[in-house]
């Protein structure tokens, strides 16, 4: 029987990690304290953490395309993959991506919101989930607008054509043509050192070429569903149960949560 294929990863201080990462980057990224003005945006793998950096650069941009992925890196970096701290973009201000969770102790005290990104009760304006941004994306890409800068707010709201204009540069269709690794590298210091790390190539590629990967796929709301079975989804349920207020956050998909129980009833 062969044996069930494992994600790739690799074992840092007994946790396994991306196979992308520099354990001592990463290890360093722990004490990692944004400066003021920088926009750092936390989200868990696969949850639209491009899309929404995408929308936020355009945001910043007030509408003008992002016409490239070195275009799109030029203006970002993952905090906990890459070392060159002191990078300088051409907008505004600088956007940094994380996985990891957001804690007081190294949170700038210019932070927004930052009496709420830690404590139980968030406030839904602080948070935005991948449903929420497709369900209702113009009110969301307003409401992150507003976040990004009371001016970006603004003008959204007051300039005719500006808020749609961001809606279509956002849509997928535009995204893959974008948003396609470079395996080969970058031209940006930081994402050509991380892509330097491994000899990888992509099984399909981007266009027929194997040294490509093109992020963007279904783009589709409701996957869960076809990797989570009865069993798993019950069991699930049960911790958020256990965990009690610890798991209030489940309330920014309460409506998934409750689509998820009418499942797992199968597996009783």
């Amino acid at each position: 029987m062969a044996t069930a294929r494992r994600p790739y990863t690799q074992i840092i201080d007994g946790v396994a990690r991306s196979p992308w990462v520099d354990p001592e980057v990463f290890r360093r990224s722990a004490s990692f304290r944004a400066s003021r003005g920088d926009l750092v945006q936390s989200s868990y793998p696969k949850s639209g953490t491009h899309w929404v950096q995408y929308i936020t650069q355009l945001i910043l941009r007030n509408g003008d395309p992002i016409d490239t992925y070195e275009e799109f890196t030029s203006n970002t970096r993952i905090i906990e993959y890459m070392a060159d701290r002191e990078w300088t973009p051409t907008l505004p201000v600088r956007t940094l991506l994380t996985h990891q969770s957001l804690h007081r102790e190294t949170m700038n005290d210019d932070a927004k919101g930052q009496d709420n990104l830690c404590c139980k009760n968030e406030r839904a304006e602080r948070v935005l989930s991948h449903e929420e941004l497709k369900r209702d994306t113009p009110g969301t890409i307003l409401r992150l607008a507003h976040l990004v800068g009371e001016s970006y707010g603004r003008a959204l709201e007051e300039q005719e054509g500006l808020l749609q204009k961001i809606i279509e540069r956002s849509q997928p269709e535009h995204m893959r043509k974008v948003i396609v690794f470079d395996l080969k590298g970058n031209e940006n210091p930081g994402w050509r050192e991380l892509f330097g790390r491994k000899e990888v190539s992509c099984k399909h590629g981007y266009g027929g070429d194997n040294t490509k990967y093109g992020l963007v796929r279904k783009a589709k709301v409701g996957g869960w569903k076809e990797h989570f079975t009865p069993d798993q989804l019950a069991r699930f349920e049960k911790k958020i149960g256990e965990l009690g207020d610890k798991a209030s956050f489940m309330q920014l998909w309460s409506d998934i949560r409750e689509e998820a129980r009418e499942l797992s009833k199968l597996s009783a």
